[in-house]
């Protein structure tokens, strides 16, 4: 393989024609650094979890701007990736330190932590066809991060109580308190939840179709929908 990019790069040389060249040189980076994190991908769910240190959003970005800029986006999107697979792989062993990443003093931890419980239990579809994992075991925690400080946390962990379902009606209180919250997204996400749960969340739900943020309004009639079907 290095003879062959040595050899094509040559050729690309002499015939002048860079940015094929730069194209070539780019994709021989990528492929580099995608065998080495390989060669040191982490072994043990607690060290795959520890690999989102630092990055403000699991979910995988759009690339723009400059060459540079799509390049860094790429590697942090593969980055993410390597993780969530990582993670999908080790099943149910990710979940307990998921959860206590949930607890961490970095913002962004607790975030990723809550974000991951819910893309690992379906509920944010992507190409990999793996199965869903139950998290049911972890709603108490699930619970207490609706307190959380941070209005991004509070609305992951609605969701990812949401993808329990109706084994997680314990928390409809909590969710009702969330359609009340001062980020929207978290009122939005209760709502969602909320229409996973049951007819006890009904008359919360009713209210919330008056919410002055559209969004809610939205969300809190999709969620009346889903229980009266």
């Amino acid at each position: 393989r290095d003879a062959a990019i040595l050899d094509l790069k040559a050729f690309l040389t002499k015939a002048k024609m860079f940015d094929d060249l730069k194209i070539v040189e780019r994709a021989d980076q990528v492929w580099r650094k995608s065998h080495a994190d390989r060669l040191t991908e982490p072994s043990t769910p607690e060290a795959a979890v520890e690999q989102m240190r630092g990055i403000s959003d699991m979910r995988c970005e759009n690339g723009g701007g400059s060459e540079e800029t799509m390049a860094q986006t790429d590697d942090l999107n593969r980055k993410k990736t390597e993780v969530i697979r990582k993670l999908r792989t080790f099943g149910k062993r990710s979940i307990p330190p998921l959860v206590k990443a949930s607890k961490d003093s970095d913002v962004l931890m607790r975030r990723n932590a809550c974000l991951m419980l819910v893309w690992l239990s379906g509920g944010i579809q992507d190409d990999s066809k793996s199965p869903a994992i139950d998290i049911s075991d972890t709603l108490p925690d699930l619970i207490q991060r609706t307190r959380d400080g941070d209005g991004i946390v509070r609305g992951w962990a609605a969701d990812a109580i949401g993808q329990i379902g109706p084994k997680a009606a314990s928390a409809i209180p909590d969710l009702i308190r969330l359609l009340d919250d001062q980020n929207a997204d978290a009122r939005n996400y209760s709502a969602t939840a909320l229409g996973a749960l049951g007819k006890a969340a009904i008359p919360a739900l009713t209210k919330a179709t008056k919410d002055s943020s559209a969004q809610v309004r939205k969300y809190a009639g999709y969620a009346l929908k889903q229980i009266q079907k």
